[in-house]
Protein backbone atom coordinates (compact mmCIF):
# COMPACT_ATOMS: atom_id res chain seq x y z
CA UNK A 1 0.00 0.00 0.00
CA UNK A 2 1.30 2.99 -0.80
CA UNK A 3 1.29 5.97 2.10
CA UNK A 4 -0.64 9.19 1.64
CA UNK A 5 1.68 12.27 -0.54
CA UNK A 6 1.34 15.17 1.58
CA UNK A 7 3.61 18.36 1.86
CA UNK A 8 6.49 16.90 -0.83
CA UNK A 9 6.52 13.49 1.51
CA UNK A 10 5.05 10.03 1.66
CA UNK A 11 3.48 9.95 5.28
CA UNK A 12 1.00 7.25 7.30
CA UNK A 13 -2.40 8.20 7.13
CA UNK A 14 -3.22 9.06 10.59
CA UNK A 15 -5.20 6.39 11.45
CA UNK A 16 -2.48 4.05 9.68
CA UNK A 17 -5.37 2.49 7.54
CA UNK A 18 -5.70 1.89 3.90
CA UNK A 19 -8.70 -0.36 1.92
CA UNK A 20 -8.74 -2.51 -1.03
CA UNK A 21 -9.91 -0.97 -4.14
CA UNK A 22 -12.34 -4.25 -5.45
CA UNK A 23 -13.09 -4.65 -9.41
CA UNK A 24 -17.20 -4.99 -9.49
CA UNK A 25 -16.53 -6.98 -12.33
CA UNK A 26 -14.53 -9.99 -10.89
CA UNK A 27 -14.22 -8.65 -7.64
CA UNK A 28 -10.25 -8.67 -7.93
CA UNK A 29 -8.38 -6.79 -5.91
CA UNK A 30 -7.34 -4.17 -8.39
CA UNK A 31 -5.09 -1.69 -6.01
CA UNK A 32 -4.36 -1.23 -1.88
CA UNK A 33 -4.80 2.05 -1.15
CA UNK A 34 -4.30 5.03 1.64
CA UNK A 35 -7.04 6.25 3.81
CA UNK A 36 -6.69 9.63 4.78
CA UNK A 37 -9.25 10.82 7.22
CA UNK A 38 -10.08 15.09 8.42
CA UNK A 39 -6.85 15.31 9.88
CA UNK A 40 -4.73 14.35 6.66
CA UNK A 41 -7.34 16.35 4.66
CA UNK A 42 -6.33 19.48 6.56
CA UNK A 43 -2.49 18.57 6.23
CA UNK A 44 -2.89 18.60 2.83
CA UNK A 45 -4.95 21.52 2.21
CA UNK A 46 -2.78 23.59 4.42
CA UNK A 47 0.08 22.07 3.03
CA UNK A 48 -0.62 22.84 -0.67
CA UNK A 49 -2.01 26.54 0.40
CA UNK A 50 1.40 27.05 1.80
CA UNK A 51 2.93 25.70 -1.33
CA UNK A 52 1.12 28.35 -3.20
CA UNK A 53 1.52 31.04 -1.61
CA UNK A 54 5.18 30.81 -1.48
CA UNK A 55 5.57 29.63 -5.16
CA UNK A 56 6.40 31.34 -8.50
CA UNK A 57 3.09 29.11 -10.18
CA UNK A 58 0.08 32.10 -8.59
CA UNK A 59 3.17 34.63 -10.46
CA UNK A 60 3.45 32.52 -13.70
CA UNK A 61 1.27 33.86 -16.71
CA UNK A 62 -1.47 31.41 -17.66
CA UNK A 63 0.13 30.68 -21.26
CA UNK A 64 3.53 29.36 -19.31
CA UNK A 65 1.52 27.60 -17.07
CA UNK A 66 -0.48 25.53 -19.61
CA UNK A 67 2.81 25.11 -21.84
CA UNK A 68 4.23 23.45 -18.37
CA UNK A 69 1.51 21.54 -17.75
CA UNK A 70 1.03 19.84 -21.23
CA UNK A 71 5.36 19.32 -20.99
CA UNK A 72 4.45 17.62 -17.55
CA UNK A 73 1.86 15.41 -19.58
CA UNK A 74 4.16 14.91 -21.96
CA UNK A 75 6.91 13.51 -19.97
CA UNK A 76 4.85 10.79 -18.33
CA UNK A 77 2.26 9.52 -20.73
CA UNK A 78 2.04 5.94 -19.10
CA UNK A 79 1.34 7.62 -16.04
CA UNK A 80 -1.52 9.89 -17.70
CA UNK A 81 -2.96 6.64 -19.14
CA UNK A 82 -2.53 5.26 -15.97
CA UNK A 83 -4.30 7.64 -14.27
CA UNK A 84 -7.52 7.79 -16.90
CA UNK A 85 -7.86 4.12 -16.22
CA UNK A 86 -7.88 4.64 -12.62
CA UNK A 87 -10.37 7.47 -12.89
CA UNK A 88 -12.80 4.78 -14.88
CA UNK A 89 -12.83 2.76 -12.81
CA UNK A 90 -13.64 4.50 -10.14
CA UNK A 91 -16.59 5.83 -11.64
CA UNK A 92 -17.98 2.37 -12.08
CA UNK A 93 -16.76 1.68 -8.33
CA UNK A 94 -19.02 4.96 -7.50
CA UNK A 95 -21.67 4.03 -10.08
CA UNK A 96 -22.05 0.58 -8.66
CA UNK A 97 -21.88 1.92 -4.79
CA UNK A 98 -24.45 4.76 -5.92
CA UNK A 99 -26.75 2.29 -7.16
CA UNK A 100 -26.68 -0.21 -4.11
CA UNK A 101 -27.78 2.46 -1.88
CA UNK A 102 -31.30 3.42 -1.23
CA UNK A 103 -32.72 5.76 -3.27
CA UNK A 104 -34.34 8.94 -1.10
Amino acid sequence: MRNLYIDGAWTTPHRGQGREVINPFDQSVVAKVAEGDDGDARDAIAAARRAFDSGAWPHTPAAERGRKVYALADLEPDAARSMANAAALLEVVGAGIANALPAG
